[in-house]
């Protein structure tokens, strides 16, 4: 009499699944950003001033929420051309440091 099972292979892989938490970072109201001309079809000028300890940065991202600029700026106040190299379209402008961000300013970049 021939041999009627079947033959099984088996395998038992271990893994484990840790949640990630993403905290959203605070909106800083006392951040202050005007940006002209806007709409523009060469560069934007920020008028910032924000009173924070940490390094704030510049974040410019396009409709998608994809980062397409970020500029270091180098202190609490001041003016900053930016968006030169942008393509037509619309943005949004914003300051963080780390933890806290100011409000999203929107920009509209257009054709010469």
């Amino acid at each position: 009499m021939q041999g009627s099972g079947n033959i099984v292979e088996a395998a038992v892989d271990v893994f484990q699944v840790n949640p990630l938490q993403v905290l959203p970072q605070q909106v800083d109201t006392k951040a202050s950003m005007l940006v002209s001309p806007n709409p523009s079809s060469d560069v934007f000028v920020l008028n910032y001033a924000w009173e924070t300890n940490k390094q704030t940065i510049l974040q410019i991202s396009n409709v998608h929420g994809q980062l397409v600029e970020s500029h270091v700026l180098g202190q609490s106040e001041g003016q900053f051309q930016f968006g030169q190299n942008l393509p037509t379209g619309m943005y949004s402008a914003q300051l963080v440091d780390g933890k806290k961000r100011s409000a999203a300013v929107k920009l509209i970049k257009t054709n010469n």
